[in-house]
């Protein structure tokens, strides 16, 4: 069993997927000179597999698949199936901006994923693009639907950017309440700028 440094058990494993991300967040990702991690120095499949696998020894129960954006990385959802397939006692959830996931929300069932954290940050389509520097909104939320659709569960991560989205935040608790979502707001922390 894994514990942490104040004796808590470590029984989820946050995995990045890439660094990757077709987004540019104001919050996340605002410089123009933004260097990618080169593909050769990042875990391969094969190294997050074994990763994974080790972790499951040590008593990880919960993989969280993130990024960057996923979906932007090859074959991710055949990494998800296999992952399912070796590992079907694992609760894998998957983070993503849900700008990629028209024609696989199906397939990310079938690989075995329970829930999708989905980011959105606005219900308001000319904000979210103010934010994200691109307009996704209506792909966003056809793929929540899409997802609710599937049977999955959806929770929405929402960063609570002051003078920006903060004046949403009680709509985004009517959005989850209207749409049978979950709904968890993420204070902005400006660090490391």
């Amino acid at each position: 069993m894994l514990v942490d440094s104040h004796g808590r058990k470590v029984s989820y494993l946050r995995l990045s997927i890439t660094d990757r991300c077709n987004l540019r967040c104001l919050y996340c990702r605002p410089q123009d000179d933004w260097v990618f991690i080169p593909h050769q120095d990042i875990l391969s499949y094969e190294e997050m597999f074994e990763l994974v696998d080790a972790a499951r020894h040590a008593g990880v129960e919960k993989i969280r698949l993130t990024g960057g954006e996923p979906f932007a990385r090859k074959d991710f959802i055949p990494f998800v199936a296999r992952l399912h397939r070796a590992f079907p006692e694992l609760d894998l959830r998957i983070t993503t901006n849900a700008t990629m996931l028209e024609g696989r929300v199906a397939a990310i069932h079938d690989a075995g994923v329970v829930c999708l954290n989905i980011s959105l940050d606005t219900l308001v389509r000319k904000k979210f693009e103010q934010i994200t520097g691109v307009d996704a909104y209506d792909r966003v939320r056809s793929g929540i639907d899409a997802c609710l659709r599937q049977g999955l569960r959806v929770k929405v991560n929402v960063v609570a950017l002051k003078g920006v989205n903060d004046g949403e935040l009680p709509g985004f608790v009517d959005f989850a309440c209207t749409h049978g979502v979950d709904v968890r707001f993420i204070e902005f922390m400006p660090i490391g700028y």
